[in-house]
């Protein structure tokens, strides 16, 4: 970690300085006000359950962070692990499909110049558009780079400067990679766990399971990304 962090350019060490200091600080606050946390989450999903169009508002909301710059897809999953659990899988998985396809679609033939820009912005989006023009497996290569840890609406854009990605290409992909919202819908799952037991032991269950998802989670993205990184370079410098 040493190694790295004085490898790298100024502004990112400043960066990565910011980030520890945000992540300790948030820890921290959890820590000392986890009580209170946990108990306004109960509240917040016990209002939110006992509210008839609860479903209908997340599918819409989760429907337009697709569109960039929108943010939200993280909290918008893990929020509807806390109200249906497991059981809220094909609420978002349809909407992120749909909200995506239709953001593609749009992106792709309403503003070009956009997601031009956002594609130029990453050297691996550079090199997509030479890769896709030899890539046979294209869905398979799609669904990798969905599954990398992309700003998910920023992406959707993104991917629609290429001419050489079809809607169902697209489609297709966006509709592989929904199972990885099982992991949001876990977090959040457990979450309310933790703040619904009384039991210290079942707590502490709780949390060790969130704890080995994120990083069982967070090890399979980095593995994913990094190989998808290599692919693309290695398939764009043989071109």
């Amino acid at each position: 970690l040493k190694s790295y962090y004085l490898s790298q350019p100024i502004h990112k060490k400043i960066t990565l300085i910011i980030l520890s200091i945000l992540s300790t600080t948030t820890i921290s606050l959890m820590l000392i006000y986890h009580k209170k946390l946990f108990n306004d989450l109960i509240e917040l999903s016990d209002f939110l359950e006992s509210y008839d169009h609860t479903s209908l508002i997340i599918w819409f909301a989760m429907f337009f962070v697709s569109f960039p710059p929108m943010i939200g897809y993280t909290a918008l999953s893990t929020l509807t692990g806390i109200l249906f659990g497991l059981n809220g899988w094909f609420l978002i998985a349809s909407s992120s499909v749909l909200g995506s396809t239709v953001a593609f679609i749009i992106y792709k033939f309403c503003f070009k110049n956009y997601s031009l820009y956002l594609s130029q912005k990453n050297v691996l989006f550079n090199a997509l558009s030479q890769v896709f023009l030899e890539e046979k497996r294209k869905i398979l290569l799609l669904a990798l780079i969905k599954i990398s840890p992309f700003p998910y609406s920023l992406l959707n854009g993104a991917l629609a400067s290429i001419q050489n990605i079809t809607v169902l290409q697209f489609f297709l992909a966006s509709a592989i990679t929904t199972p990885k919202l099982v992991f949001h819908l876990f977090i959040g799952l457990k979450l309310k766990n933790i703040g619904s037991d009384e039991d210290n032991s079942s707590k502490f269950l709780d949390l060790l399971a969130i704890i080995i998802a994120i990083s069982s989670f967070s090890l399979l993205i980095s593995i994913v990304y990094t190989k998808t990184k290599k692919k693309l370079l290695l398939i764009n410098s043989n071109n």
